[in-house]
């Protein structure tokens, strides 16, 4: 599919040891900061590169489409696991991964509901980064993508590089993850609510056809939305992005990005 072909493609980009051309370049603050810590690595770095291997979490992964594809893909240094709630869609990816010939070994299908408050059960890993991913995320779900990837997923070890790539859909489903997620200052689901009109920017954002033109209503509604997402990504250790792939592949084509590098190393592995 068109669309899991452009996530691969990004999720390439974000392993790369050069920071993503779509990503904003580091403020002043940022550079003088990472270019101090930069300079105390660089002999190390330069006697050895590490490498290490990178962890993909597909949340609300349905029947396989970008997990298994992320897992043919790529080549053994990354350990991919895949998150869904129901159980006929897992019992659908077992099928589609052994079609692909794809041992359990490459990907690991883990049954879980995100809104119980409890730790995801990811196998043990010592991988150096890891990405969160959704490919039409609905509603809610792309909140908990956001969220585990802002707390670097909850109970779970810390990594050097923490980052999502995230596709929101169907904006008005799964409203009980947004509690899940934690959403800051956000009360859109009460009518009165003097906070952002998340409700009315939904329910706007779910008119969203084919034919319309970014400066079209629905389609300023979902950019509105996520902007509003990737707000509260604001740490100066956050690098963020808002792209959009094209939209013959689906009329729900933006997806959030952003990567965290808070360690010096890290930092001048991408020369920011």
């Amino acid at each position: 599919a068109p669309q899991v072909a452009w996530m691969l493609k990004r999720l390439s980009e974000m392993m790369s040891p050069q920071p993503p051309s779509w990503l904003p370049p580091a403020s002043p603050a940022q550079a003088e900061q990472n270019g101090a810590g930069a300079r105390e690595e660089k002999k190390k770095e330069e006697d050895k590169e590490e490498e290490g291997t990178w962890e993909i979490v597909d949340i609300g992964g349905g029947r396989g489409d970008l997990a298994i594809s992320v897992g043919l893909n790529f080549d053994q240094r990354l350990q991919v696991s895949m998150v869904d709630r129901n159980d006929k869609a897992l019992d659908t990816a077992r099928e589609a991964m052994a079609k692909a010939g794809l041992g359990p070994q490459a990907l690991t299908l883990l049954p879980a509901d995100l809104s119980a408050p409890t730790p995801l059960p990811l196998p043990a890993s010592d991988a150096k980064g890891r990405v969160w991913v959704g490919l039409h995320a609905c509603g809610g779900l792309s909140d908990c993508i956001l969220a585990l990837a802002e707390g670097g997923g909850a109970g779970l070890p810390e990594r050097q590089v923490e980052g999502f790539l995230c596709c929101p859909c169907c904006f008005l489903k799964n409203q009980e993850l947004r509690s899940t997620a934690a959403v800051p200052d956000d009360k859109a689901w009460e009518d009165e609510g003097p906070a952002f009109p998340w409700v009315r920017l939904a329910r706007l954002a779910e008119l969203t056809e084919q034919h319309l033109t970014s400066a079209d209503p629905p389609q300023l509604a979902m950019h509105a939305l996520a902007a509003r997402r990737l707000s509260r990504f604001s740490g100066p250790e956050w690098r963020t992005a808002l792209l959009a792939f094209p939209p013959r592949f689906s009329p729900r084509n933006l997806v959030l990005a952003g990567i965290r590098v808070p360690t010096a190393t890290a930092a001048m592995r991408w020369r920011l």
